[in-house]
């Protein structure tokens, strides 16, 4: 019994730290797309809340990432999409 202890342990630290790796990788890439403007960090004003259940007193704040306007996001792909044939023709023009 004790070996199936160990085996269930193993799985279970493996699980915790995959979904660590997940949650980090995640955690960047969304902050990559709030720090290009294209998810926005919509969050409420933090308030005060008395929790009857738990006898004490909670700090709670909504927090919400949406995407940017589709207009936005379509501006930017053009964008993208023209400084790539420039770059494309300044590097046939060089080589």
């Amino acid at each position: 019994m004790i070996g199936k202890y160990n085996v269930n342990s193993f799985v279970n630290e493996m699980t915790r730290d995959l979904t660590r790796q997940k949650e980090s990788i995640l955690a960047e890439q969304l902050g990559d797309l709030v720090k290009r403007g294209i998810l926005v960090c919509e969050e409420s004003q933090p308030a005060i809340v008395y929790d009857h259940t738990k006898d004490k007193y909670l700090l709670q704040q909504t927090v919400k990432l949406t995407v940017r306007e589709k207009e936005y996001i379509e501006k930017l792909e053009r964008e993208n999409a023209e400084l790539k044939q420039k770059l494309d023709a300044i590097k046939g023009a060089l080589g």
